[in-house]
């Protein structure tokens, strides 16, 4: 049983990631501005809630994986989760407080899709990883 909640957690958060790239952010071009920057501060609260602790359970399962199997599936999954939290944090995060400070809304909702690209990318490969490897 212990085996299933890293495949669990990865398939959390590439449905929800997904979900993110296919619907809520192409969504944010059809609001207004007005009512982006209503919805937004709504949606970040609302989405960190989910978000963050998957992401955290996922850091914490795939180091432990490779702490006690360091082969090159779960190093590459580990390198992986690490990036997922580097490109969140460093480019997302920042991008989603442009949004709540109106600074330049199109090209802020643009980056934002292409920086959730990598991360859709990213987490379906550790999730394709993961899947297969346990």
């Amino acid at each position: 049983m212990l085996d299933l909640w890293p495949i669990l957690v990865d398939l959390g958060l590439v449905i929800l990631t997904w979900l993110v790239q296919l619907v809520i952010y192409p969504g944010f071009e059809f609001y207004s501005s007005i009512n982006l920057q209503k919805w937004h501060s709504i949606y970040t609260k609302r989405i960190t809630i989910i978000v963050l602790p998957l992401m955290f359970a996922q850091l914490i399962f795939h180091t432990l994986e490779t702490v006690n199997d360091p082969n090159i599936c779960n190093i590459v999954n580990e390198f992986l989760v690490i990036s997922m939290w580097v490109i969140t944090f460093i480019w997302a995060v920042p991008l989603h407080k442009q949004l709540d400070s109106k600074i330049n809304l199109t090209k802020s909702i643009t980056q934002l899709n292409l920086v959730h690209t990598f991360r859709t990318i990213g987490w379906t490969i550790i999730f394709i990883i993961t899947l297969f490897t346990k």
